[in-house]
């Protein structure tokens, strides 16, 4: 494994009868992700990055995407390296490579705001009001989950410096 910081995208690809699709993506890997309304992830998703973005030094969160699972875990390594892993419910593992903390909390932040900023994403309706709805899918929890991504890179950008 390469040893060296690489950086992290988070890009969201759509949303569909129940379904936000999205990837992780760095230098070396690609996973994909399925996120189910049934088994919603948001909540953990974002404590995760709340956990990363105050600076434990160990944390993980499981997602179910009905059938199979997918683990995201992050460790601090030295006092400036931290490593980002994503397993499956075999634990084999799909993604394994050294972030930068602050990094890793605005990809994802980035990749809601820029799939949240589609033309797509907002549709007319019949009043001439504007819904929030992509493909079918109302997408009104991403406005909330892009508002508290907001506040968790706030709080990364925001730390002092030792």
């Amino acid at each position: 494994m390469n040893k060296t910081i690489n950086p992290v995208i988070v890009r969201f690809t759509g949303c569909e009868y129940g379904w936000i699709y999205f990837t992780v993506i760095t230098d070396e890997h690609e996973v994909d992700i399925r996120a189910s309304e049934v088994y919603d992830p948001f909540p953990d998703l974002i404590a995760w990055l709340e956990a990363i973005a105050v600076g434990v030094q160990e944390c993980a969160f499981d997602m179910e995407e009905e059938g199979p699972e997918k683990r995201f875990e992050f460790r601090k390594i030295s006092y400036d390296k931290f490593r980002l892993y994503i397993t499956d419910n075999y634990e084999k593992t799909l993604l394994e490579t050294f972030v930068d903390r602050k990094q890793l909390v605005s990809a994802f932040y980035n990749g809601i705001k820029t799939y949240a900023s589609f033309p797509d994403y907002q549709e007319k309706n019949r009043n001439g009001r504007t819904s929030f709805y992509w493909k079918g899918c109302q997408a009104s929890q991403i406005r909330r989950l892009s508002g508290r991504l907001c506040c968790v890179t706030f709080l990364v950008r925001k730390e002092k410096k030792l």
